[in-house]
C-alpha cells in the first residue's frame, strides 16, 4: 500500500494565513516586499476575516430580582425586520451584570451580530514567526452592520418592558437615557462594541479570485497541502463556530482516507 503525503494545515483563523505567507504562499506582490520567496500566488491569503460582533445592553433591577449563574440563560435567534428570510442576530440574556460597566444587580441582554457584512484581513508585520501577525478587523465598515446592531438594542428595550422582563426590570443601565437616537446609539455600539471570537473566512473556500482552498479543503497552487479549520469557511455561520469546525476536521479526515492508495 502506498500512502499519499498531506500536510494539513489547522492554525486557526489568525495563524494559519500566517505560516501560509510565512511558507510563501499568498499575495505576490505582499511577499516580495518582505523578500520571502514566492510558492504560489494566492491573493486570497489572509482576506475575508468575519467575526461575530457583539454588544451589552445592562438593565437594573427591582428588589424582587437576585442576580445568579455566570453565563448565559437564554439565547434566540431573531430578526431585526419581519421581511427578513432568516434571523440576522442573536439575542442572549444573562441574570447578571455581564461585565463591571454597571453597579448593582442587574441582568444583560447580548445583541450578536450574525450575519456580519464588513470584512477585515490579516497580514504579515515581518518574517520573524515568532511576531504575530497585524489583524484589521475592519467591524462595523458596512452600514448595514451599523444598522442591524442599533435595531437589536431597540429590541432589547422592547424586550425589557414585556410583562416577563418589566416586572424586574428598574431602569436600563446603558447606554441609558442618553443614548436615544440612532446616531447616538452607534456611538455606543463603537465605543463598546467587542468580539464574540468567531473569527472565520481567511483562507476561504471557493474557486473566485479570493479563494485560497478548494472543495477539498486543498490549497490553490500547491499540492499535498489542506487547511483544516475555521479559516475556510467562505461565509460565517450565524450560531458558534465549534460544531462546524468539528464538521470541519472530520470532513477533512474522510477526505484523507479515500487518498490512502
Amino acid at each position: 500500500m502506498r500512502v499519499k503525503k498531506e500536510v494539513l494545515l489547522s492554525g486557526g483563523v489568525i495563524n494559519s494565513p500566517q505560516i501560509l505567507l510565512l511558507s510563501g504562499v499568498g499575495p505576490a506582490d505582499q511577499l516580495q516586499a518582505l523578500d520571502i520567496p514566492l510558492v504560489a500566488d494566492v491573493p486570497g491569503v489572509g482576506h475575508h476575516l468575519q467575526d461575530h460582533l457583539g454588544i451589552e445592553v445592562y438593565f437594573k433591577t427591582k428588589p424582587a430580582f437576585t442576580q445568579f449563574g455566570t453565563i448565559p440563560e437564554g439565547v434566540a435567534f431573531v430578526k431585526t425586520q419581519p421581511d427578513l428570510s432568516e434571523p440576522d442576530i442573536e439575542l442572549m440574556l444573562s441574570p447578571f451584570f455581564l461585565f463591571p460597566m454597571a453597579s448593582g444587580n442587574g441582568y444583560s441582554v447580548t445583541i450578536v451580530l450574525v450575519t456580519p457584512q464588513s470584512q477585515g484581513h490579516v497580514t504579515l508585520r515581518s518574517t520573524d514567526p515568532t511576531k504575530p501577525p497585524a489583524m484589521y478587523a475592519n467591524y462595523l465598515a458596512n452600514e448595514t452592520d451599523q444598522q442591524k446592531l442599533i435595531n437589536g438594542i431597540k429590541l432589547a428595550r422592547r424586550l425589557s418592558q414585556t410583562t416577563s422582563l418589566a416586572h424586574f426590570t428598574d431602569v436600563e443601565a446603558l447606554p441609558g437615557s442618553q443614548a436615544q437616537s440612532e446616531r447616538e446609539i452607534l456611538a455606543y455600539v463603537r465605543e463598546n462594541a467587542r468580539s464574540i471570537d468567531h473569527f472565520t473566512g481567511s483562507c476561504k473556500m471557493g474557486h473566485d479570485d479570493l479563494a485560497v482552498v478548494d472543495d477539498q479543503l486543498r490549497v490553490h497552487g500547491v499540492e499535498g497541502l489542506r487547511v483544516v479549520d475555521a479559516s475556510i469557511m467562505p461565509t460565517t455561520v450565524r450560531g458558534n463556530t465549534n460544531g462546524p469546525v468539528i464538521m470541519i476536521a472530520e470532513r477533512g479526515a474522510d477526505l484523507i482516507a479515500h487518498h490512502v492508495q
